[in-house]
């Protein structure tokens, strides 16, 4: 049915693209571009759900978002945080462009030490860091068994005081190589099957120059290299597909200035075509590949479609007739069946064999609070948009939510253990605001799902004021719970539902700071709760008392 290059996992290159459940933000694969097909149903009725934070990417389970530098693993079906990975120094800085997820695993730059994490599910497992002290990240990208990262030292990579790209092994962290581009004015760097390619201006002659860097060693194994005497200069970044690399610049010629979009053979560095579009494209992201087509996007007003292989124009379709277009998308969005896009409050699909307009929603069949809507990301029963408030989730069918009045000791982090829920996606539900002061009687829209509850074995001593007081709960709450007949009788061994408590399970790389941070609230707090010693040790597995 599609080309198997689909589905062989360890022949996926450069990004997490392939992947038939998954889709990746801009920054992770080259300009929304997915190899996977996406059966996607024209003619769903779309529920959505707000979304808190920034996704950066999403599978059929489980949503990654970056919120306050704090990147997190959230379950779609209530928006719960499965795990928070919040590295404990002063004001840490997550480049988006420096995230990769690969299977499992995600690597992350986070000021000047990457990280490659192992997602297991309801927890994560660091599994190897390295600190490069004074550089800062530009880029990462990977092959199916290198990792490959772009660092600079300075104030920009464009005018570095140092620059270099350096290769580790996927799995354990051990450095292979180093290297210092010598093309390294504006870099980009993308991993193809047999070679790292890196696509910059050379540091002294100024020629534009493509190199194909042997993976093995660092070595430049061939250079394919644009003259100065056009002045030309890298549109875009450059994308990779089945052993061709593409890439867009602007030049000047006798009859002015020129757009080229160049496909170049990975192995050699020979050049397959090159293509002259009548007038400049997409300066953002002018470029995406499918198994069948180029797609450029000209002057944000017309689609174009180049076979792949050859160059040969296929098709152009004119998608606006506005001058200008609010462009907040890396767009378009390619699959191996649509292409999607905005435009004036709409998005837009083509068909990819045609260029023909085959749908278009508005901002009222979507989500009617939201302007404009701008899709980011796609698989086979989700898409998710941006609007100037932030990102919306749109599936067949949303969580389903109901009305939840506010009680005595209720905290909103309270209200999210009961619900399953985050306090993150509660606030956006509910437009709250730090420090999310509620009301006595207040109206809260919650996930409609059953609350969960905290068991509390009596020990000698106990009594319900004590216990109430011990979980910021009311001993109406208890006795409810637990249909108490007799507030005054309880017996050693007895366990009691504890409603709406808050608690977290320790995992690998906890500390109370960590927690407290996380909860936002004090350390001795969560000591005294769960009887701590001085020392504030904890173990894996350990369930604490946050509230």
């Amino acid at each position: 049915m599609y080309n198997d290059i689909y589905y062989r996992e360890n022949e996926q290159y450069g990004y997490m693209a392939g992947q038939e459940d998954s889709w990746y933000m801009s920054g992770r694969t080259p300009y929304n571009t997915n190899y996977a097909p996406v059966d996607f149903n024209l003619i769903t009725k779309f529920e959505y759900d707000k979304l808190f934070g920034m996704p950066i990417a999403f599978t059929k389970d489980t949503v990654y978002v970056i919120e306050n530098n704090i990147l997190m693993a959230v379950d779609w079906k209530g928006f719960r945080i499965k795990w928070r990975f919040l590295v404990n120094k002063p004001s840490p800085s997550i480049n988006p462009n420096a995230i990769v997820l690969k299977d499992n695993w995600i690597y992350v730059m986070i000021d000047a030490t990457l990280y490659a994490i192992e997602d297991l599910g309801e927890s994560y497992q660091i599994r190897w860091s390295l600190d490069h002290i004074n550089f800062v990240p530009a880029y990462i990208t990977y092959d199916h068994q290198n990792l490959y990262a772009q660092m600079y030292k300075g104030e920009t990579w464009s005018t570095p005081e140092e620059r270099k790209i350096t290769s580790y092994d996927l799995k354990t962290g051990e450095k292979k190589w180093e290297m210092t581009p010598q093309n390294g004015l504006n870099l980009n760097i993308l991993a193809g099957k047999d070679k790292l390619l890196a696509l910059g201006q050379h540091d002294i002659n100024k020629n534009i120059e493509l190199t194909g860097i042997n993976t093995e060693n660092g070595q430049v194994d061939w250079t394919y290299s644009i003259g100065l005497e056009n002045m030309p200069h890298v549109v875009g970044r450059p994308v990779y597909f089945d052993d061709i690399v593409y890439f867009v610049t602007e030049e000047y010629g006798p009859s002015g200035l020129k757009t080229y979009i160049y496909a170049i053979k990975s192995l050699d560095g020979t050049l397959v075509w090159k293509f002259t579009p009548i007038s400049s494209l997409d300066i953002t992201a002018p470029i995406s590949v499918s198994n069948d087509i180029l797609l450029y996007d000209r002057s944000y007003k017309t689609l174009g479609a180049l076979n792949r292989v050859t160059g040969e124009l296929l098709w152009e379709s004119r998608y606006s007739e506005k001058t200008t277009t609010y462009n907040n998308q890396e767009r378009p969005i390619l699959t191996n069946q649509y292409i999607f896009l905005d435009d004036n409050a709409k998005i837009k699909v083509f068909d990819v064999k045609t260029g023909a307009i085959v749908k278009q929603w508005t901002q009222y069949d979507l989500a009617p609070s939201l302007t404009p809507v701008v899709p980011k990301m796609i698989n086979s029963d989700r898409m998710i948009v941006q609007g100037f408030d932030g990102f919306i989730s749109l599936s067949e069918k949303a969580l389903e939510k109901k009305q939840y009045s506010v009680r005595s000791g209720d905290t909103l982090y309270k209200i999210a253990s009961a619900f399953k829920t985050s306090i993150e996606y509660l606030a956006k539900l509910n437009n709250l605001n730090p420090p999310y002061a509620l009301m006595v009687g207040q109206s809260l829209i919650v996930p409609n799902v059953n609350i969960g509850y905290l068991e509390h074995v009596i020990k000698p001593g106990d009594t319900l004021y004590k216990i109430a007081l011990m979980y910021n709960i009311t001993i109406q709450d208890i006795v409810q719970a637990n249909n108490l007949a007799n507030v005054n009788y309880l017996y050693i061994g007895q366990i009691l539902k504890i409603p709406g408590s808050l608690t977290h399970t320790v995992k690998a790389g906890d500390t109370l700071w960590l927690i407290s941070q996380m909860y936002k609230v004090p350390i001795g707090d969560i000591m005294q709760k769960n009887s701590l010693p001085s020392s504030g040790m904890i173990y894996i597995g350990q369930k604490l008392i946050i509230k």
